[in-house]
């Protein structure tokens, strides 16, 4: 006679052994790619509400550039809506630095003075003085410059 049997056999239940879980691997796959999707759902939730809170209105241009011809560096006055140079400092050294971090560098290499008289003035439109006093605890290099007449032809 051909008999059946089936797992766990009926009389193990009368005597308290634990039901064995039958999983198949259908089963499991399905239940990790759902636990999968619901985290991907919420990483991409996450960076969405993050990029949306920190987003900027600048799309794109650094408002802090050098060019690439003379290494002159401009930065673009929102208000006027015209690029200015930067006028020389005692701190040259730190508005290079201050500039190049706003840019994405790490730091500034080195740094120079060129004359306006000489070089021209490279198409842009006035010029941006520094608050040396606000230099040292500055964040963003925009947040020191003022529009001015250079006190000397250089920027």
């Amino acid at each position: 006679l051909f008999r059946s049997t089936r797992w766990p056999p009926p009389e193990s239940m009368e005597k308290g052994r634990p039901k064995v879980c039958s999983c198949s691997t259908v089963k499991i796959l399905c239940v990790l790619l759902s636990i999968t999707i619901l985290l991907g759902g919420i990483g991409v939730t996450a960076w969405a509400i993050v990029t949306y809170v920190l987003k900027s209105d600048n799309q794109g241009l650094y408002h802090v550039q050098v060019s690439s011809a003379d290494f002159r560096l401009t930065v673009y006055d929102e208000n006027e809506r015209k690029w200015r140079l930067v006028c020389t400092t005692s701190s040259n050294s730190l508005v290079a630095t201050l500039s190049c971090e706003e840019m994405g560098f790490i730091r500034a290499l080195f740094s120079s003075e060129l004359d306006v008289n000489t070089a021209g003035a490279n198409g842009t439109l006035g010029y941006f003085c520094v608050d040396e006093n606000q230099l040292p605890s500055a964040r963003r290099l925009t947040d020191i410059l003022s529009p001015c007449d250079c006190p000397r032809s250089e920027e």
